[in-house]
């Protein structure tokens, strides 16, 4: 909770105390407004912020332990995945929380953690102090989304990774996913992310999709976006997996 709160204390007010004139000018995102025209995630790098980015990095991992994994490991058949052997790259995963519980849940499962060089850095030093059993089956990759390419795996997962972004970037990182994949591979994509009712999506729906526009110009999407998103970068939504959770599982699969 500290961490969250920390997260989404000075950040997120700075944000929406910008949002009327962000959306007014038509852009940059409310948050440049506040930080001089550097988008969050690169804010977050600056030198001084270190103590943001680890506290950022912490809440993501925080909220998935409390409200998002036990769903995702459960609610989906990672058995099938396990059964081969497969490798699950996990883009944009921070910390590795996810992916660790993941490897733990299905002992047959390989993982690759994604992330950022600085983040990756960070994330192996804290498994190799906390999670040492784990290291044989997880590669780490640093690497950045929008410019570098990511590892071969068998499924790639996406948690919260794309409402951050508008339609543009959203769609060259999942063209930078859609690029790795092996020709001739049968390979899955999963996007743990919210599916927002299209009519009348109530309060909660709404102050996340406010949240995602203030921070980094990003948005909430209903099922019919995320088809036409996918579409955009080569991918066909296969199913919607609805979790007890709050987000679903979107599987799509190369077009």
């Amino acid at each position: 909770m500290r961490s969250m709160l920390l997260t989404w204390g000075d950040e997120s007010y700075w944000a929406h105390e910008n949002l009327a004139d962000s959306l007014q000018l038509g852009s940059p995102p409310a948050f440049q407004l506040q930080s001089g025209g550097v988008p969050y995630f690169d804010w977050l790098q600056q030198p001084g912020n270190e103590g943001r980015s680890q506290a950022f990095h912490r809440a993501m991992a925080e909220a998935a332990r409390a409200l998002m994994n036990a769903a995702s490991l459960e609610d989906y058949p990672w058995h099938m995945h396990a059964a081969a052997t497969h490798t699950v790259a996990d883009v944009g995963g921070g910390l590795g929380s996810w992916l660790a519980a993941l490897l733990e849940h299905e002992p047959g499962l390989r993982g690759a953690l994604v992330d950022l060089p600085s983040v990756v850095a960070g994330a192996e030093e804290l498994w190799r102090r906390e999670r040492p059993q784990l290291l044989g089956r997880t590669s780490f990759v640093g690497a950045d989304f929008f410019s570098d390419l990511l590892p071969p795996a068998d499924v790639y997962f996406l948690r919260f990774i794309l409402h951050d972004w508008p339609d543009a970037e959203a769609t060259a990182i999942l063209r930078a996913v859609r690029r790795a994949v092996r020709p001739g591979s049968s390979a899955v994509l999963l996007v743990q992310d919210i599916v927002m009712p299209a009519l009348q999506p109530g309060v909660l729906f709404t102050t996340l999709d406010l949240q995602m526009l203030a921070i980094g110009g990003g948005k909430e999407r209903t099922r019919q976006e995320w088809e036409a998103l996918l579409a955009a970068a080569g991918f066909r939504l296969a199913r919607v997996h609805r979790l007890r959770a709050l987000p679903s599982l979107l599987e799509a699969h190369p077009a």
